[in-house]
């Protein structure tokens, strides 16, 4: 497996690139065992996956409790070595967005507080759309 952290702010996170689909799938769900999640948690067709950090909330002067990560931490971002595409990778990073959105601003955003089907819809149609965007740059020659 390969790895690298990625910054974008105050924000980073760990993008692991595994060698194959079933490596994938036994380190994320046996991540999601450690926290105590159900066993199998992610399909057997899954070919990458984000991981979100957990929130840790602290008390603001006026008694509201806020959510924040520690130290920056998003969480991790895993993609199979072979089936690593603009589409994929776009679809992956909505879910980074999100979780990084709910930890700066609101753990109750409107499209759930964890990754459901609003949110999976939404991960789709912009992985497909970036994915569309890109072959048609590319066939232009203008992508770089």
């Amino acid at each position: 497996m390969r790895s690298a952290i990625c910054h974008n702010g105050n924000d980073w996170w760990w993008v692991r690139i595994h060698d194959t689909q079933p490596d994938m799938l036994a380190t994320a769900n046996a991540l999601h065992v450690r926290r105590g999640g159900e066993r199998d948690h992610n399909p057997p067709d899954t070919m990458a996956c984000f991981q979100p950090s957990g929130f840790w909330y602290h008390v603001d002067d006026d008694g509201d409790m806020t959510p924040a990560r520690k130290n920056g931490y998003t969480g991790t971002m895993r993609l199979v070595q072979g089936n690593i595409n603009s589409e994929i990778v776009a679809h992956e990073c909505v879910h980074l967005a999100l979780r990084t959105y709910r930890g700066r601003h609101d753990d109750q955003a409107t499209l759930g507080t964890d990754c459901g089907p609003n949110e999976e819809s939404l991960a789709y149609i912009i992985g497909q759309t970036v994915r569309t965007m890109t072959d048609a740059l590319y066939e232009l020659g203008v992508w770089t």
